[in-house]
């Protein structure tokens, strides 16, 4: 059952398309904070992860013209699709990936301790985990996409996406038992 959001998204895809300006900022405005934690979950610098959504935005505006909208879902997983591409550019050019101690700069000074590192330790058990088990997670927690999103954005299916899910969450409880 298709929600009135879904319905006003999919109107204005379509009229973006066209090349309507302002269906695409509503898209800009709707997606925008999705992309942007995904990013920020990968690159963890708000600077970079800003500049990152921009350049993003500017490549989904030239691509439109040859995107065939079939739902929203593939959608999303175009614009998720152009996102992976752009950080496969940002990581060639540092030529190295950012340490886990830099991660979130931007994490609240007056959390306690024992916070940052129950914090510290789920970032690192994360980072022990198969690759579409971490990105699997980054999409539904960090973007808040739903599984047939996902699997839209990885070609796969929505069960095979509840299925990584599944086992990414295990594997965290199991990595994360004596921690916290």
């Amino acid at each position: 059952m298709r929600t009135e959001n879904q319905q006003e998204l999919e109107n204005h895809i379509k009229a973006c398309l066209t090349g309507e300006l302002e269906s695409f900022r509503y898209i800009f405005d709707y997606t925008k904070e999705r992309i942007f934690q995904y990013i920020l979950s990968r690159t963890s610098n708000r600077e970079d992860s800003l500049d990152i959504t921009q350049e993003i935005f500017v490549d989904i505006w030239k691509a439109l013209p040859r995107f065939k909208y079939r739902s929203v879902g593939q959608f999303y997983g175009f614009i998720f699709l152009i996102a992976r591409r752009r950080l496969i550019k940002y990581y060639r050019s540092r030529q190295s990936q950012v340490a886990l101690s830099e991660q979130h700069d931007d994490l609240p000074a007056e959390r306690d301790e024992s916070d940052f590192n129950n914090y510290s330790d789920l970032l690192t058990s994360i980072k022990r985990l198969r690759k579409k088990h971490q990105e699997v997670l980054r999409l539904r927690y960090w973007s808040g996409l739903s599984y047939q999103e996902i699997g839209q954005v990885l070609g796969a299916t929505e069960t095979t996406v509840k299925v990584w899910h599944y086992r990414a969450i295990q594997k965290l409880k199991k990595f994360l038992k004596d921690k916290i």
